[in-house]
């Protein structure tokens, strides 16, 4: 009696159990993996977008002590509510300078987060007071009274500007082309 192998020589089809839970392994590995770097990205998209709001909400306070809104001698603190952002506070602190109007601003602007740390901006400015900048008029109205008052009269015509020479239209140079 002869004994006959059971495949007769061909290859098996399928997998063994062994290597089903091989692969099964390998595969929730990765899951694991790739699921753990989505909640990397997901918590540093979080914090880089509340950073963006913080930088937005601390340069709209400066400009609106640049701009003259609020009195730049003062400092203060307070909440972004009327921004629409409660859980953003400020805090400004102002110094005079040796310069006359001339001030020195830094804003604050800061956020808890699940009590666990502070996002937190600050930006530093100088400022020259806007209040004794004064605008065009008022400077157009004091030189008239003064002009009114003095008994000397002055030029009223002011000296025109020097002319700056023309630009000479550059001149095409010959290029080199290498189809023969």
């Amino acid at each position: 009696m002869k004994i006959v192998p059971h495949s007769r020589g061909r290859a098996r089809s399928g997998m063994t159990l062994l290597e089903v839970l091989i692969a099964m392994a390998v595969f929730l590995f990765a899951l694991v993996a790739i699921t753990e770097l989505m909640n990397i990205a997901s918590a540093t998209a979080l914090e880089t977008q509340q950073r963006n709001v913080c930088a937005r909400l601390a340069q709209s306070k400066m400009a609106e002590y640049v701009s003259g809104v609020s009195a730049v001698g003062t400092g203060g603190q307070g909440s972004f509510e009327d921004e629409g952002e409660p859980d953003w506070t400020w805090t400004v602190e102002t110094s005079s300078q040796s310069a006359a109007n001339l001030w020195f601003v830094t804003v604050k602007v800061s956020r808890e987060v699940a009590g666990e740390r502070t996002i937190e901006t600050s930006l530093t400015q100088y400022i020259f007071d806007p209040a004794a900048r004064g605008n065009p008029a008022d400077s157009a109205s004091a030189t008239t009274a003064t002009t009114a008052a003095s008994a000397t009269p002055t030029p009223s015509a002011p000296t025109p500007a020097p002319t700056p020479a023309p630009i000479p239209a550059p001149t095409p140079t010959p290029s080199k082309t290498g189809g023969k």
